[in-house]
């Protein structure tokens, strides 16, 4: 069986935006080695925001803060954005991976 990447944008009751390695089991989140999304840096327009970040990248001025690990309910979950691997795949090698989650050790 594949092991598909599956790298999202997830935006969260009270605005924290986050990006990494998506998973989800029943009512349980998870994203490990991402990052929060401190700034989107897409600038102004009609076709800037998540939606460019997710298949674009990260742009020039995109702040990101990292992290290893983070779990949540689906309640805490609004929405998410698909993002493509092959621009997200490099940034997110360099964020922490996370210790005894099978990843990283």
């Amino acid at each position: 069986m594949e092991n598909k990447i599956d790298i999202r944008i997830v935006v969260m009751v009270g605005g924290w935006v986050l990006v990494g390695n998506y998973s989800q089991q029943k009512q349980s989140r998870k994203i490990t080695q991402g990052y929060v999304i401190r700034q989107w840096g897409t600038g102004e327009g009609e076709e800037r925001g998540l939606g460019t970040l997710a298949y674009m990248g990260p742009r020039d001025a995109t702040q990101l803060d990292p992290i290893a690990v983070v779990e949540w309910g689906s309640d805490a979950q609004i929405m998410t954005f698909p993002c493509d691997p092959a621009k997200w795949v490099e940034i997110l090698s360099k964020s922490p991976a996370p210790v005894g989650y099978g990843v990283g050790e």
